[in-house]
């Protein structure tokens, strides 16, 4: 997208506060004269609405009670679970930082642990953890989960540690839930816009055809425009604006596409050999995507060994060439994980995603494994309602 034309009118909505909060934020980090003892991370695909949940309800924590006007005392860092070299990859949340004079190199991104030694946040048990957007805090960090905000159903493995500080609600966007939390008390005009702009794009401008938006989306969204003094007008601009944003992946290679968005599971965790399963989100049709490299086959199952999976399956969300929005759902096997791959499938096509019309993709040797893709009918399931259908399959083979 062209980064300078815009009829939305960004530029009423930059705050020097908000600016100099992530600054201080990343200049304490770095230079290790602060020890961070409290962490607000999103999850593992760290897309829109896990890095706007993190850095405003990490300013809300940390200007709580102070005097902002002067120099912000961070107290409550924003953390991204994706390395600095890949946040270009997400498109819409580029726009919107550039939009709002947000400088992305003073953001908290994952791989600024190591470079700047700060292993002792990761790997300290004192540390306190506000999970946003996701309720398990992963493998290889310590700490204690001291408060979840989420959208997503709980995973079966994770019911036994829920507690009155989870705040778990299946509304449209994660933003929705942090702004009941804080936006009576923010006043700061990019927080308050960024909430807005991710749970529009979350809800699909808050139509009910997608089946993603709740009345809380909606009540939320209202009451964030009311308070930017944000005409219907301009909120409709500020949606088509960042969703042309969120799918202009022009310029992005296949191996770009699958890391973009991207989270795994594991089926089966309880047992000696669980299932590794890893769901990339990309914005093109699937066969598209291919077109995109010679020997796409190579692509996905370096992705796939990269990330210690047994099973990849991209999903894909686009608008046809009539403006209809679709869906598919692509599986990648290695030969010794098909029989397995063939039982979820038969699973899934049982189930409310509605997969028609499978697509076999030939592959030059046969025995390296399996690729195919199928229409999903059901447009409103995406992957926040695949996952809890994947441990369904799991139950249902145990």
């Amino acid at each position: 997208q062209n980064a300078m034309s815009s009829r939305f009118p960004f530029s009423r909505f930059h705050s020097p506060v908000f600016q100099q909060f992530l600054k201080s934020a990343f200049d304490s980090f770095t230079s290790s004269k602060l020890n961070p003892q409290k962490c607000v991370i999103g999850n593992e695909a760290a897309d829109l609405d896990s890095n706007v949940c993190s850095i405003a309800y990490a300013f809300y924590l940390s200007t709580k009670g102070n005097d902002i006007s002067n120099n912000i005392p961070v107290s409550v860092f924003p953390l991204h679970r994706v390395n600095s070299k890949e946040w270009h990859l997400r498109t819409e949340i580029n726009f919107l930082h550039k939009k709002l004079a947000l400088d992305m190199h003073q953001f908290l991104w994952w791989d600024l642990v190591e470079q700047y030694h700060r292993d002792d946040v990761i790997e300290n048990d004192q540390m306190e953890w506000i999970l946003v957007d996701h309720h398990n805090l992963g493998k290889g960090v310590k700490g204690r989960v001291m408060e979840v905000i989420d959208h997503h159903e709980v995973n079966p493995e994770d019911k036994e540690r829920m507690n009155d500080q989870w705040n778990v609600e299946t509304v449209g966007s994660c933003c929705t839930l942090i702004a009941e939390r804080i936006a009576q008390q923010v006043e700061d005009r990019s927080v308050l816009l960024l909430l807005l702009a991710t749970i529009l794009i979350d809800t699909v401008n808050l139509d009910e055809e997608f089946k993603k938006v709740t009345p809380k989306d909606v009540e939320m969204a209202s009451m964030l425009q009311e308070k930017l003094c944000i005409s219907n007008e301009e909120r409709q601009l500020l949606f088509e604006e960042v969703q042309k944003a969120k799918f202009d992946v022009s310029s992005l290679s296949l191996d770009d596409l699958l890391r973009s968005d991207y989270k795994e599971w594991t089926l089966g965790a309880k047992t000696e050999k669980g299932t590794n399963v890893g769901i990339a989100s990309i914005r093109l049709p699937f066969s598209d995507s291919l077109r995109k490299v010679e020997d796409p086959v190579t692509v996905l199952e370096n992705f796939r060994k990269e990330r210690h999976v047994d099973l990849l399956l991209v999903m894909c969300a686009f608008e046809d060439e009539n403006g209809e929005f679709r869906r598919e759902l692509a599986f990648w096997s290695p030969a010794k994980n098909c029989a397995e791959c063939e039982k979820m499938v038969e699973f899934l096509q049982s189930s409310i995603l509605s997969l028609n019309n499978k697509r076999e993709v030939s592959i030059a040797t046969r025995e390296s494994g399996k690729l195919f893709y199928f229409d999903q009918e059901n447009v409103a399931a995406s992957r926040k309602k695949l996952v809890p259908l994947l441990f369904q399959f799991d139950k249902h083979r145990a």
